[in-house]
C-alpha cells in the first residue's frame, strides 16, 4: 500500500484516510475481484463520475477499467491503536475512525485484458510521473522553483518521457513493435492511421467531447492497449473528472479555421505547458477529422444507443445512489450536464448549415480517397472501381509474397470464384480489410479455396465489415506468428461459413472469431494440433456442423453468446467444449464423444442450457468451476441428457483444482 496521485488533493489531506492509496493484495488474493487497484476518498473524485463513465464506455464496447463503491472499515489494533491514544500519533486522528465509503478502481494490467475481453497484448504508457518528476513537482508546490523554470521543466519531461509496459507480458515482439510504432507516429514517421483503432480511438473522444473534459485523456493519465490481432493502438481513459457545460456549439478534439460552430474541448485536455500531447498528430489528420464527423452524426442520432445510456444510469440520478452531488462549475449533476451538452450538439449536427459544411468536407476527402485507390497497384490483384470488386485472373494462384488488401477499399468486396485455388507459399500472409467472398460451386467444397503446406508458417486476417465463406475449402495450413493464435483469424466482421470444410491445421486455433457476429452452418472441421474453433466475444449460431480430431480443446468459448443445434464433436485430447468467461451457450439435439478429459467445461461465470444431446466416451461429462478468481460461480441447465461409458457424469470443482 502506497500514497498515490499527482494532485494534492490525493494526499495533503487533514486525514489519512481521504488520501488516495495504491493498493496490491497478498498472495494475489482478490477483493471485489480485484487484486491491485485504487482507493480514492470521494473529496477527490466523485464517485457516480466513474460509475457513469463505467456505463457510458461499456455501452459503447470501449475497454476501461472497472470502478466500484466500496465502505472501507478502518480498524487500528495493537501498538498503533495505543500510539493513537497516547497522542504519540495524534496528526493522524482528529475525529473517531469511522468506516468510510471510498471509490475503488482497478489497476491496468493482466485482470484488465480478462474483464474487458482483450488478447493478451502490450499495456502501456508515457512515464510522465516517475520520481524525477515528483522531485520536480515537489520543489513547484514548495516555491523553490520561479513558475518559469516549473513550466519548461514539465514540459521537458513531458517531451522526453519514454514508454512504460504495464502488464507482464513477455512477448518481446509485441512489445518492440507496438512502442516503435507509437514513437514513430510520435515524431510524424508514420500516419496514424497505421497506429491507432481509428473506430476505438475516435468512440473514445466522442464521449470527451460530449462530456466536454479531457482529464482522463491527458497524457499523464492515459494509457494505452496494443492488440495483437490488428497491430493497432487503443487509448484507455483512466481518473475522470466532472463534465463541463457547453452552450451552442459542437465540440471536437481539433479546431478548424473558419468553423465559428466548432469549439475545441473546454478544459483539462492539452498540456498546458505547451508540451506535446500523444494525439496532436492524430487529431490533426484529415481521415480521423472526416471519419470524427461521421461517427459524431451517427453517435448524437442513434435513438437507441441514448436510451440505452439513460436506461442504464438512470439509478445514479435518485438521490439515494448519487452520493456527492457535484454543482460546481458543471452546474449540476454529471448525468443531467452530459445529456443536456449531448442534446445541444444533437440539434447543431442537424443545422443545415453546418451539414452542408461537414459534407463538403467529406466530398473533398473522398475525391482524394478515391485518387488513392486509383493509384493503388498490386501484381495480382484486379480493382473494379465502378463495382467496387476486387478479384485474381486464374485458378490456381500462387501467392508467395504477403498479399494485403489495404484499408482504403473497405467498401469493396475481395471475390474468390468458383474453382479458383489460392495456395500460401514461402511464408506468406494475407490480410484482407475489405469485404470478402468465397464462392464455389453448391456442388462441390473441395474445389474452391485456399491451401498451404506445412512448410509454410502462413495465416490469413479477414477485418472488413463482412466476411462470407460459401463451399469452400481451406486446409494445410501452419502458423507460429507472434501476434496471433490462430491461422485463419476473424476480428471485427460478421462472418457467414456455409457448407465449408477447414482440415488439417497445426496452429494454436484453426479458427478464431474475435468481437464478430456470426453463423456456421452445414460444415465440416477436421484435424488440428491444438484448438479447432475459438469465438471470443463472439455472438452467434452453429448448426449442423461436425468436429473431429483436435489435440486440445475443440470448441472454445469466451465471452460469447451462442446457439448450437446439431452439433457433432469426436475426439478431443482435453476438453470437447469449453466454455468461459461469462458466456451464454444453449446446445440442442448434440453430441459430445470420445473426449479425453472433460467434455464439456464450464467456468467463470458463464451459463449453459443443454438439451437433447448425448455425451459419451470420457472422464467427466460436465465439470463447472471458477477457474478466473474475477468471475463469480457458473450455472448449468440441463435436460434429457444422455452419458454413456462416462466415469463421472457431473462434477463441480471449488475452489478451482481443490
Amino acid at each position: 500500500i502506497r500514497p498515490d496521485g499527482l494532485g494534492e488533493e490525493h494526499f495533503n489531506n487533514n486525514y489519512f484516510r481521504e488520501n488516495t492509496y495504491k493498493i496490491k493484495t497478498k498472495e494475489n488474493k482478490y477483493i471485489n475481484s480485484m487484486r491491485e487497484f485504487r482507493l480514492v476518498h470521494p473529496n477527490n473524485v466523485r464517485h457516480d463520475i466513474p460509475l457513469i463513465f463505467n456505463i457510458f464506455f461499456d455501452a459503447i464496447n470501449h475497454p476501461n477499467p472497472k470502478k466500484e463503491v466500496v465502505e472501507v472499515n478502518y480498524q487500528l489494533n495493537g501498538d498503533i491503536k495505543s500510539l493513537i491514544e497516547n497522542k504519540t500519533l495524534n496528526w493522524f486522528l482528529s475525529k473517531k475512525f469511522e468506516s468510510q465509503i471510498m471509490f475503488m478502481e482497478e489497476d491496468i494490467k493482466k485482470d484488465f485484458l480478462e474483464r474487458n475481453y482483450l488478447r493478451e497484448g502490450i499495456l502501456f504508457k508515457r512515464d510522465i510521473i516517475n520520481t524525477d518528476s515528483i522531485k520536480v513537482h515537489s520543489k513547484c508546490r514548495k516555491l523553490l522553483l520561479e513558475e518559469s523554470i516549473c513550466k519548461e521543466e514539465f514540459k521537458n519531461i513531458t517531451n522526453k518521457a519514454e514508454l512504460k509496459q504495464t502488464n507482464k507480458s513477455s512477448n518481446i515482439k509485441q512489445r518492440n513493435f507496438a512502442f516503435k510504432n507509437f514513437q514513430d507516429y510520435m515524431d510524424g514517421l508514420i500516419d496514424p492511421v497505421n497506429v491507432f483503432d481509428y473506430n476505438k480511438t475516435i468512440d473514445f473522444f466522442i464521449m470527451h467531447t460530449i462530456w466536454n473534459n479531457g482529464h482522463s485523456l491527458m497524457d499523464h493519465n492515459v494509457k494505452f492497449y496494443f492488440n495483437p490481432i490488428t497491430r493497432l493502438i487503443t487509448p484507455i481513459p483512466t481518473d475522470p473528472f466532472h463534465p463541463m457545460r457547453i452552450e451552442n456549439s459542437i465540440i471536437a478534439p481539433f479546431d478548424i479555421e473558419g468553423w465559428k460552430f466548432l469549439d475545441e474541448i473546454e478544459y483539462a485536455y492539452r498540456n498546458r505547458d505547451n508540451a506535446i500531447n500523444w494525439f496532436d498528430n492524430l487529431v490533426l489528420n484529415e481521415k480521423f477529422q472526416n471519419l470524427y464527423f461521421k461517427k459524431l452524426e451517427s453517435f448524437l442520432l442513434n435513438d437507441d444507443l441514448i436510451e440505452q445510456l439513460k436506461r442504464e444510469s438512470s439509478d445514479l440520478l435518485f438521490e439515494e445512489t448519487n452520493h456527492y452531488y457535484f454543482g460546481g462549475y458543471s452546474g449540476g449533476t454529471a448525468l443531467g450536464v452530459f445529456f443536456s451538452n449531448l442534446e445541444k450538439m444533437r440539434i447543431e449536427i442537424q443545422n443545415p448549415n453546418i451539414k452542408k459544411k461537414i459534407k463538403a468536407k467529406r466530398l473533398v476527402f473522398e475525391a482524394q480517397s478515391m485518387k488513392r485507390k486509383r493509384a493503388f497497384r498490386d501484381i495480382i490483384l484486379n480493382f473494379d472501381h465502378e463495382n467496387k470488386l476486387i478479384s485474381i485472373n486464374g485458378n490456381n494462384i500462387l501467392i508467395d509474397n504477403d498479399l494485403i488488401i489495404p484499408k482504403i477499399f473497405n467498401d469493396y468486396t475481395f471475390i474468390v470464384k468458383d474453382n479458383q485455388k489460392l495456395k500460401l507459399i514461402n511464408n506468406a500472409k494475407m490480410i484482407v480489410k475489405s469485404d470478402f467472398l468465397c464462392q464455389g460451386g453448391d456442388d462441390n467444397k473441395n474445389r474452391t479455396g485456399f491451401e498451404s503446406n506445412h512448410s509454410s508458417n502462413s495465416h490469413i486476417l479477414f477485418i472488413g465489415q463482412s466476411t462470407t465463406i460459401s463451399n469452400c475449402f481451406f486446409q494445410g495450413f501452419k502458423s507460429r506468428d507472434p501476434f496471433l493464435t490462430s491461422a485463419i483469424t476473424f476480428h471485427e466482421t460478421n462472418v457467414s461459413i456455409m457448407n465449408s470444410k477447414f482440415s488439417n491445421f497445426d496452429s494454436e486455433d484453426m479458427i478464431n472469431i474475435v468481437f464478430s457476429d456470426f453463423e456456421i452452418i452445414d460444415s465440416d472441421f477436421y484435424n488440428s494440433t491444438s484448438d479447432l474453433i475459438d469465438i471470443d466475444r463472439g455472438n452467434g449460431k452453429i448448426e449442423n456442423v461436425n468436429i473431429e480430431g483436435c489435440e486440445n480443446d475443440c470448441l472454445d468459448l469466451s465471452g460469447s453468446e451462442v446457439n448450437i443445434k446439431n452439433l457433432r464433436i469426436n475426439k478431443s485430447d482435453d476438453k470437447g467444449i469449453s466454455i468461459g468467461e461469462k458466456s451464454k451457450i444453449t446446445i440442442d439435439q448434440s453430441s459430445i464423444n470420445n473426449c479425453k478429459l472433460m467434455c464439456i467445461a464450464v467456468k467463470d461465470e458463464s451459463k449453459l442450457t443443454i438439451s437433447n444431446s448425448n455425451i459419451s466416451n470420457g472422464q467427466i461429462g460436465i465439470a463447472d468451476y471458477v477457474k478466473k478468481n474475477i468471475y463469480k460461480k457458473p450455472q448449468v441447465l440441463a435436460e434429457n441428457i444422455s452419458f454413456k461409458n462416462v466415469n463421472t457424469e457431473t462434477f463441480q470443482d471449488y475452489p478451482y483444482g481443490q
